[in-house]
Order: C-alpha cells, then sequence, then structure tokens
C-alpha cells in the first residue's frame, strides 16, 4: 500500500511561489539574445536547454540530499545524462519544424538564397542537438558504470522532482521509468559512430582492393550490421535486472520513513 504523503499536497511555500518557472526565465533569456544579438542560433540553443534544465537541477539536488552518498552520485550522472537527452531530443525535433516551416513558406529560389543555404536557426539548434547527443552519449556509459559498480537500481522520471519542489524525502511514485530510452538512444549513438568510423576507413577504396585491415575492418561492419539488434536487446535486458527499477520506491528505498519539510531543508541547505 502506498504510503500517505501529506507533503505532496501542500501548497507551496510564498518565498517559491514569488520565484519565475523556469521555463519563461529560459524563453525571455531566447528572447533577449536574439534581440541583443541578432543570433537566431544562440536564441534557439537557449530555448532547447530549457527541457533539459529541471533535470539537471535535480541531479544536484538529489546527490546534496541522499543520505546514501553511493546511490545519490549515481542518480546524479543519470538525470545529468537524462537532461541532456531532452535537450538534444528537443533540438532534433526543432530543427525538423524549422527545416519542414522553411520548405513550406519559402520558395526553394529564396531558401538558396541565404549563405550556405542554412537558415542560422537551424545552425543553432543542429550545433545543439550534437553537443547533447555527444554529451549524453558520454555521462551515460559513466552514470551505467557507477550504477553497476555500485550495484545501485535507477529511475528516471518525475518523482524527484515532485520531491524537491515539495520538500519531502524519499521521491515516491511513478509511472514509466525513462532510463531504458536513454539507454537505448545511447547504444544507436554508439553504433552509428562506430559503423561511420569503419565505412570513412574504407570508403577510400573499391571492395576488389582492400587489403587485410579493410577486409578486417570490413567484417567488423558486417558483424556490426548484422549483430547489432540482438545485442541491444542482450544489453537492454542485462541492464534492466541490474540497473533499472521498476518503481521509485526500489531506488529510494528509505527505512526511516518519509522526511519532510524542515528535515528535508536540514539535509539540503544549499537550497
Amino acid at each position: 500500500m502506498e504510503p500517505s504523503h501529506p507533503a505532496a499536497d501542500a501548497t507551496e511555500s510564498p518565498e517559491r511561489s514569488r520565484r519565475l518557472p523556469i521555463w519563461l526565465v529560459l524563453f525571455l533569456l531566447g528572447w533577449l539574445l536574439y534581440e541583443l544579438t541578432s543570433q537566431p542560433g544562440l536564441a534557439a540553443a537557449v530555448t532547447c536547454a530549457k527541457f533539459g534544465w529541471a533535470d539537471v537541477q535535480t541531479a544536484y539536488w538529489l546527490r546534496r540530499v541522499d543520505p546514501e552518498w553511493r546511490r545519490g552520485q549515481v542518480c546524479f550522472w543519470f538525470y545529468v545524462a537524462f537532461g541532456l537527452w531532452k535537450i538534444a531530443l528537443m533540438a532534433l525535433l526543432m530543427m525538423m519544424a524549422i527545416i519542414m516551416v522553411s520548405h513550406a513558406v519559402n520558395r526553394p529560389g529564396q531558401i538558396q538564397a541565404q549563405p550556405n543555404g542554412v537558415s542560422p536557426a537551424l545552425i543553432g539548434v543542429l550545433a545543439t542537438a550534437g553537443l547533447g547527443f555527444g554529451l549524453c552519449l558520454l555521462t551515460t556509459y559513466l552514470a551505467v558504470g557507477v550504477a553497476l559498480r555500485h550495484r545501485v537500481k535507477v529511475w528516471l522520471g518525475t518523482a524527484p522532482h515532485r520531491a524537491r519542489e515539495q520538500r519531502y524525502w524519499p521521491p515516491y511514485r511513478g509511472h514509466q521509468n525513462a532510463a531504458p530510452f536513454v539507454t537505448l538512444t545511447t547504444l544507436i549513438l554508439t553504433l552509428i559512430i562506430v559503423l561511420a568510423i569503419v565505412g570513412a576507413y574504407l570508403i577510400d577504396r573499391p571492395p576488389m582492393a582492400w587489403g587485410p585491415a579493410q577486409q578486417v575492418a570490413g567484417i567488423v561492419m558486417l558483424i556490426l550490421g548484422l549483430g547489432s539488434f540482438p545485442a541491444t536487446i542482450t544489453v537492454l535486458k542485462f541492464l534492466e535486472q541490474r540497473v533499472y527499477a521498476r518503481t521509485p520506491e526500489e531506488c529510494w528505498n528509505s527505512e526511516a520513513g518519509v522526511i519532510y519539510h524542515e528535515d528535508v531543508n536540514a539535509l539540503d541547505s544549499g537550497i
């Protein structure tokens, strides 16, 4: 039976209610950057950053508040990766929207009239997506390694956001763990990068002119192409047993029970 958490229904404190929402701050910052610098790419990148900012805040909060430092460290890296994943995904979606709108509004001759035929906003979101996915890839590998080392199961979702905002511990109640989605994205990106590197090495010569090194690279590329799907499923199944929590309670299991406002403030003196 789910424990009662009166903090979950409590109203926000007067000091917190006076703060501007972070999404509004970032939208205003993006608009201000565009007005001051006339750089739509920079404004678009700042706008994309809003979608992962809450997860980065939660990552630092979990590292400070969690009484189990190993779990706090693991959750910190996973939530940083989660935030980067959201930023990169939103940049990718925004990039697709910009391309569709550009083709719908402008005629082909008008699109090519711009330098290199590329919108500055498109360059901004493309750079944001590349940087976000790249950092997410590295951070996810680090997070998975730390989780396996400390034998900690992780939950990625809204549960810790509610706990941080409403000042109670431990986080509870959630329906979907996003950790498999972040890991799957990392595995796909890894496969794409490896195949791109091997493909770039092989593209200079036709197959009939391959030497021993090129032949080995070709075999590696073939194995990766044919074995990527079963290998990905195997890795996800392994992590499902060792890393992914089925519920928030499986991640943040607390024998001391629920800690409310004042005690959480004492744990987290930085907020």
